[in-house]
Formats: C-alpha cells, sequence, structure tokens
C-alpha cells in the first residue's frame, strides 16, 4: 500500500523491463555501500537470491503489469529509503547520471 509519504519510482528500458534489473540493482548496492546516507536503506532482496531465484523473479517482472503496493513483486527489487532527501541523492546518481534500472521508494514518518 502506497501512503502519501512513499513514493516509488521506476525506469524502464526499452522492451526488456527486467532484462538489466538484476545488475543494475547490484551496482546501485555497490554504490549504496560506499555512500553516507542520513537514515536507513534497506537493499533489495533479489541480491540475497540464487541466480535460480533471481531468473525467476526477473520473469515475473517482466510480465508484470499491476499496481504497485507492499505486496507487488517489484518489493523483492525494490530500494527503500527511510529519508526523503536519501531517496533524493539515490535518483539523481543512479537513475539520472548512471541510467541504471531499477525500483526504488522512501517510507518517512
Amino acid at each position: 500500500m502506497t501512503t502519501e509519504n512513499e513514493e516509488m519510482t521506476t525506469e524502464a528500458k526499452g522492451t526488456e523491463k527486467g532484462s538489466n534489473m538484476s545488475t543494475d540493482s547490484q551496482t546501485a548496492a555497490d554504490w549504496c555501500q560506499k555512500t553516507p546516507f542520513e537514515g536507513r536503506v534497506t537493499l533489495p532482496k533479489v541480491l540475497d537470491m540464487d541466480n535460480t531465484e533471481q531468473t525467476e523473479t526477473l520473469e515475473i517482472i517482466k510480465n508484470w503489469e499491476d499496481e504497485y503496493d507492499d505486496s507487488s513483486p517489484a518489493e523483492l527489487l525494490t530500494f527503500v529509503f527511510e529519508k526523503k532527501e536519501d531517496y533524493g541523492k539515490f535518483c539523481s546518481e543512479i537513475i539520472d547520471v548512471q541510467n541504471l534500472n531499477i525500483f526504488a521508494r522512501f517510507e518517512e514518518d
């Protein structure tokens, strides 16, 4: 469920939705580990999966057309930021500069 204080960003490249998301998620996670943030950052669960699980998850994402909510398959690929400022910093670098295909959202109290 998305609330007023949550925002979702997706950046799809062409018709191959999901094709580079695992690699892009790992690149973005590496950047997050080197970058200081004010709040907590939760990395995508797909990064803890084995290759078979990642492939299955990416196939589901490729065919996914429903609305985003907490039970969406995209949640497995989503970077979650506690602070909106950290989310903005991440999106500016990862989406705008590096042009990576990722899911991200923030939750602020």
